[in-house]
Order: C-alpha cells, then structure tokens, then sequence
C-alpha cells in the first residue's frame, strides 16, 4: 500500500507539471536618462556623461550610452549677456583595458570659467528631447587655511563666507611615497559655523585603515551649490546603503527604498527632474606633511 501511495503522488506530481504553464516576466520598466558633468573655477576640458539606464533584469554590467547628442554650456556674465562657451564634443567610448568606467561626452577645447557668471548645461538626445540644468553661480572659491592631524583625526580649517548658505565636499587623500593608501570625503553645510572664520571639516581616521602609516595629505575643498550639496548627500547615503548590504547587514533591506538620484537636471517638455547633476564648483587645494 506504501508503495502505491508513492506512485500515486509521483503521477499526481507529473500531471500537475504538465499542466503548468510557464508565464514569461512582463516588465513596465522604462529606460531613464541620466546625464552628469561638473565645472570648475579652474580651466579644463568639460566631461559630461549621458547615459540610459537599464532593467534590473540586465546582468550584462554594461553601460548603455546615449550617443549622437547635441551638447551646449552657457554662460550669463555679470551684464546679462548669455553666450556659448562650448559646442563641440567628441564621443570617447568605454576602454575595458583603461580605468575609464563610462563612456563619455569630452569638449574639444578647454574651458576657462569665471568667478561670478552663472553656468548651465542643455543637452539633445537624438529623439530630440532637451534636457537643461538650473542656472547656477560659480561661487569664489573658499580658500584652505590649514590642515592638521593628530588624535585620529584630520581637520582642513577654513573661513565660511559670511550672510550667506555655504555648502562644502572635502575630500582627503592620504599618500605613503607616493602612492594613495587612504581616501575619506565629508559634505556638509554651514549650519553650524555660518560665517566662522575658524570653520572646519573633519574626519576620522582609525590606525587600522593605514597600517603602515601616511607621509603626506591632500585636501580639496569643493565650494558648491545647495543642488549640488543635495545630490552628493543623496549619493553618499545610497553608496553606504549599498556597502551595508554588501557586508551582510540586512538592515537596508527594511528600510525606505534609496533615493532616486536627481539633482539639477530636468526635461524641458515635462518639466520633471531626471537621473543625474551637473555640478558648478570652485575648489581650492593644499598639502599636509606631518
């Protein structure tokens, strides 16, 4: 009876197989653009990268970039007068054997911004959708009046421009003859030292991250505007939540879905923001060797 009653469940195991039917995914996904670039108080060739992105289905890792765009920066200077400071742009594709991780949009002249105009960036897909970053100032750059270290931690001083909202991204590279052993960011706005002519950023630094020590700092100061500010400190949360996963806390996975990135680019037939910033900086930089 044991017996029978195991082939009777293998035939009812076949039948309900065979009348299974295998129903394909059906996806709503919709590809977005999504398009970066940044200027500097320095001169320099603008990079600007112009991407869709792609389904979550898609483990191929690749890029998918928008090609045949039409590209333009503007400027307004302190008269009012707009002009085009840049409309010539080749298209350099990903390299696999290079550190190049996208494709990417490259001026074919450099560009010399300047202190006080106001910059924005259009874009052109070949459907003839425009894309158009809010117009922003390029702010005077704050400049770095010391660095120290000790107590495990490392501060970059400076003194915050007064009767107004400052927003900063600090970046610190540690280098050991010559070669970078420890890299750490921090952004943050003037909330607490607004117009403080000993304002600082820190960070800290545990013995453990450079075993083997540090014999010089670099820090670059990053002056930027609040979009800007917003979207580095939406990038940042979403790279940590994705760090966290990958170190096995699951505590991301009960927690709010990450940002969308948007920052301050929108379309100009619907007036929505889309994936991506173009940033306006003014930066200023010095050297620590302890």
């Amino acid at each position: 009876m044991r017996i029978l009653k195991y082939i009777s469940i293998i035939i009812l195991a076949i039948y309900i197989s065979s009348c299974t039917k295998k129903i394909p995914l059906q996806s709503n996904y919709e590809p977005q653009i999504f398009i970066s670039g940044a200027i500097t108080n320095y001169s320099h060739f603008l990079a600007v990268t112009i991407l869709k992105s792609t389904d979550v289905s898609d483990l191929s890792g690749k890029t998918n970039a928008v090609k045949d765009v039409k590209i333009k920066l503007y400027t307004k200077n302190k008269y009012g007068v707009d002009s085009i400071i840049a409309d010539s742009f080749n298209f350099v594709p990903s390299n696999p054997w290079q550190s190049t991780e996208n494709d990417i949009y490259i001026s074919y002249y450099p560009i010399f911004p300047v202190i006080g105009n106001t910059y924005w960036l259009e874009v052109t897909t070949p459907d003839n959708k425009v894309y158009k970053s809010e117009y922003e100032v390029l702010k005077e750059p704050v400049v770095i009046k010391s660095i120290s270290n000790g107590n495990g931690k490392t501060r970059v001083t400076f003194e915050d421009p007064k009767y107004e909202n400052n927003f900063y991204y600090a970046n610190f590279d540690f280098y050991k003859n010559g070669t970078t052993v420890y890299y750490d960011f921090k952004i943050s706005s003037d909330a607490l030292f607004n117009g403080n002519e000993e304002a600082f950023i820190e960070i800290s630094i545990d013995d453990g991250m450079m075993p083997d020590g540090f014999d010089s700092i670099d820090v670059v100061l990053y002056h930027i505007n609040y979009s800007s500010f917003v979207y580095q400190s939406n990038l940042f949360d979403q790279s940590d939540a994705n760090y966290t996963v990958e170190n096995g806390d699951p505590g991301p996975l009960f927690a709010p879905p990450p940002v969308y990135l948007t920052g301050n680019i929108h379309s100009v037939e619907t007036q929505k923001k889309v994936l991506g910033n173009f940033g306006i900086y003014s930066i200023d930089e010095k050297s620590f060797i302890p």
